[in-house]
């Protein structure tokens, strides 16, 4: 009798949906599309950033890496603010356009000369960055450059002080992880003599710091100079 019961009910899903074939692709249909609409939504796959309001908040809560290209370097208020040209995982149409996403280093504050390093090293350089927090003007992040953190590097060269906790963010592991290594990064800098710490060193180590950042200098000049050569290579041909 229960067998019998359940045929019948079989039979009549059956009916049902072979009547309504076309309804029932079109809700398939439907359910799909807005799957991916809200895949889209959450992914946003084309949609290039260059304000902070622009970031995702579930790109932020999970720690989502981002790329770009690096358009220019300035301090505000102590803090590096570093124009980004962000680049979304399918670019359409033009890449690299003004307005740019203006990224501080999060958890650091340059000097001048962390300032020239930025501008001299980063500048047309891919990056990949990582945002934390967002305000009305900036997005506070992890850069990285060459899978190093800039921030880091800033600091172990004695061209960034390590700011103090932000209290807004102690409640994240990936702050909490950036800030002890930062610290690590400063007490070797100030052990070192590098940059600011310059008067804190033993003599000896004076005179291996200097020469290294002559040799530091002079590369990164160097570098420079060949890339505005190519620049220049390039315009030349392009007047041909």
């Amino acid at each position: 009798m229960g067998s019998s019961r359940n045929h019948n009910f079989l039979d009549k899903v059956a009916d049902t949906l072979e009547t309504n074939s076309k309804g029932v692709q079109y809700g398939l249909y439907g359910l799909g599309f807005a799957g991916l609409f809200v895949a889209f939504r959450r992914v946003r796959p084309i949609q290039k950033f260059s304000k902070p309001s622009q970031v995702p908040r579930n790109f932020i809560k999970q720690k989502q890496p981002l790329n770009g290209i690096v358009k220019g370097a300035e301090l505000r208020n102590g803090a590096a603010v570093i124009q980004i040209a962000h680049t979304p995982p399918l670019p359409l149409g033009r890449e690299g356009k003004p307005p740019y996403l203006s990224v501080s280093l999060c958890g650091v504050s340059p000097t001048t000369n962390g300032l020239s390093w930025l501008q001299i090293v980063l500048e047309s350089q891919p990056v990949t960055f990582t945002v934390l927090s967002t305000n009305s003007n900036t997005a506070s992040s992890l850069i990285s450059f060459n899978g190093k953190d800039v921030g880091s590097r800033l600091v172990e060269l004695g061209f960034a002080r390590v700011e103090p906790p932000d209290q807004l963010l102690t409640s994240s592991e990936t702050y909490k992880k950036l800030h002890a290594s930062l610290v690590k990064s400063e007490r070797r800098a100030e052990r070192n003599g590098n940059g600011i710490w310059w008067g804190h060193a033993p003599f000896y180590i004076k005179l291996a710091n200097k020469a290294c950042s002559r040799l530091r200098l002079l590369a990164a000049q160097a570098k420079a100079a060949r890339k505005q050569q190519q620049q220049s290579s390039l315009g030349v041909v392009a007047v041909r």
